[in-house]
């Protein structure tokens, strides 16, 4: 894969780590956070098969969700 010279836009933070998802310890989870609240957006699967991560995002993109910097602790 070919890297660029790429840099995010202030007030944003990116990261990347291997998750196990793919062999050979690629990269193959990353994350964007924005510094401040922010709107959010998504292009979703029509899969009848939606993996946990989509079915939260989808749900929390939704008019009216919680604000995403309201979490709630998983125990």
């Amino acid at each position: 894969m070919q890297e660029i010279d790429f840099t995010w836009p202030a007030g944003f933070q990116t990261g990347a780590t291997h998750a196990g998802f793919k062999e050979n310890d690629q990269l193959d989870m990353a994350w964007l956070v924005s510094d401040m609240p922010a709107a959010a957006a998504g292009v979703y699967t029509k899969n009848q098969f939606q993996a946990a991560p989509v079915q939260h995002t989808k749900q929390k993109n939704q008019p009216g969700a919680q604000p995403a910097g309201h979490h709630h602790q998983l125990r």
